[in-house]
């Protein structure tokens, strides 16, 4: 008798370790699956930088392209007015610029022209 109950006490000491073995299994795979949850949260918010950053720079590619074309035709103008072969009325003002083109009775006329990516200006 006293065999069976020292038996009966190690697979109750067996069976209570085994419990807090699995406590202890399950209470990680909460912790992996909560790592795993801010690790999607942290993966989502990259990704999010990542579209910012690069329209970001596509936006700035196309405004340096944009100021090179300009600068570019800008210091045609300026090379060919000093150089006399243009007056100034001959060359296409600068998007939202307003230049008088003569009056005839005291008024003067304004024409206001805005210059875009598909003006013939640029080209």
């Amino acid at each position: 008798m006293n065999i069976l109950e020292q038996e009966r006490d190690w697979f109750r000491t067996e069976a209570i370790r085994l419990d807090k073995v699995c406590k202890g299994l399950d209470n990680l795979r909460v912790k992996i699956g909560l790592i795993k949850i801010e690790q999607q949260r942290v993966l989502t918010e990259l990704k999010f930088k990542l579209k910012l950053t690069n329209e970001d720079k596509n936006y700035y590619e196309e405004f340096v392209l944009t100021a090179k074309k300009e600068n570019k035709a800008l210091k045609e103008e300026l090379l060919q007015f000093e150089l006399g072969k243009k007056s100034i009325e001959e060359f296409p003002p600068l998007a939202g610029q307003t230049r008088n083109f003569g009056s005839t009775g005291g008024s003067a006329k304004k024409k206001n022209i805005e210059l875009g990516k598909n003006s013939k200006f640029w080209g």
